[in-house]
């Protein structure tokens, strides 16, 4: 399954768009030449995956490290404070791998004294 999204992600005083897709599962991202390349686990954030999930009406099943098959790969960095941009690594063995899912999953915790009751909710 391949989404893509145009992420507008904001730091307190930062702005930056940055372009995703999913390949194979794997989160990846455009760089400046305009070509995709996974983005290494160090420079991930779990609000990108969630937003690229909702862009394709689905919700954040899951977002754990992957090792990556690929040589090289985009980091995020940011310069001044508000001029974020991928930049490309050659050493990151790590990418982000994302599921996404028709199901809603809601964890509900009620707390009575000592005793904890979970539930977890169906399709929203």
């Amino acid at each position: 399954m391949i989404g893509w999204i145009l992420l507008a992600v904001a730091w307190s005083p930062v702005v930056c768009e940055f372009t995703f897709r999913l390949e194979d599962d794997v989160l990846e991202v455009r760089g400046r030449n305009g070509g995709f390349l996974p983005l290494c686990f160090n420079s991930a954030r779990e609000e990108y995956a969630e937003q690229i999930c909702s862009s394709l009406g689905r919700y954040l099943a899951s977002f754990e490290s992957v090792s990556l098959s690929s040589q090289s790969s985009y980091s995020i960095a940011c310069v001044g404070g508000s001029n974020c941009f991928p930049y490309p690594t050659t050493y990151c063995k790590h990418g982000i791998a994302v599921k996404c899912t028709t199901d809603c999953k809601i964890l509900l915790i009620i707390d009575i004294g000592t005793v904890a009751f979970f539930s977890s909710g169906g399709r929203r």
